[in-house]
């Protein structure tokens, strides 16, 4: 009998990579091979993010199964020690965010933003073996998106860049003003802020393990090219 080898999982995330920037690439092509329209919807605009997803549950439920070799194992781990000095800081430091955040919710997301992105440079830095699923985690929110810069309807893409740190989020943004009765320009600070929490928790998941890393990377791929889908809607009405 042949031994089956691991999967490697920087196959898989070089992988999910190159998917990610050809649907990303491929969105305006789907959105027309549909025949979908602002004035009509057609079962394929969700019965093709459907299967997918139940694709992305499946091979998610086999993860248990597959040998994977990855990267949790090779770098050291930092001991969590916290004293009265830090809690004190961070206590400080979130009655500050909430109080400005109430004010200007739009500055406080970026900054979130902003922090998380540095994190994510400060983890590579720390560990090396981090560096690819951390280059994958931001690629699977914004490649997606690619087609941003070849989009000819869009005549002037300068105008995308305040929310650019939202979009990857704009599905989950759009169900959140839904449910509390925003438009998506009153809620547009809560795909910035899904943006920055969903980066720190994939920094988490990165270090605790392999295989939820690449359930986690998977799903937030899904949720990025939903949002892609929905964006370039908005910019055709």
């Amino acid at each position: 009998m042949v031994p089956i080898k691991p999967l490697r999982a920087s196959s898989i995330l070089i992988g999910w990579m190159l998917i990610g920037g050809l649907c990303g690439w491929l969105i305006p092509e789907f959105y027309d091979w549909t025949g979908a329209d602002q004035s009509r919807s057609v079962p394929l605009m969700w019965q093709v993010p459907l299967g997918m997803s139940l694709v992305a549950v499946v091979f998610c439920a086999s993860l248990p199964w597959l040998a994977v070799t990855g990267w949790a194992e090779d770098c050291p781990r930092r001991s969590l020690q916290f004293q009265l000095q830090t809690l004190l800081i961070g206590t400080a430091v979130v009655a500050v965010a909430i109080a400005v955040g109430t004010k200007y919710p739009v500055a406080v997301a970026n900054a979130c933003f902003v922090l998380s992105v540095f994190a994510a440079l400060g983890a590579a830095l720390f560990c090396r073996q981090w560096r690819l699923p951390i280059a994958a985690l931001l690629v699977c929110l914004f490649m997606p998106f690619v087609w941003l810069f070849g989009y000819e309807e869009l005549s002037n893409i300068r105008l995308l860049l305040p929310m650019a740190a939202g979009l990857p989020n704009l599905l989950p943004a759009a169900l959140v003003g839904y449910l509390l009765g925003w438009n998506l320009h009153e809620g547009g600070w809560v795909s910035i802020l899904l943006t920055a929490t969903q980066i720190v928790v994939g920094l988490g998941l990165i270090r605790l393990g392999t295989k939820r890393t690449l359930a986690y990377l998977l799903f937030s791929l899904l949720s990025a090219l939903m949002s892609s889908l929905i964006l370039n809607a908005l910019l055709r009405a």
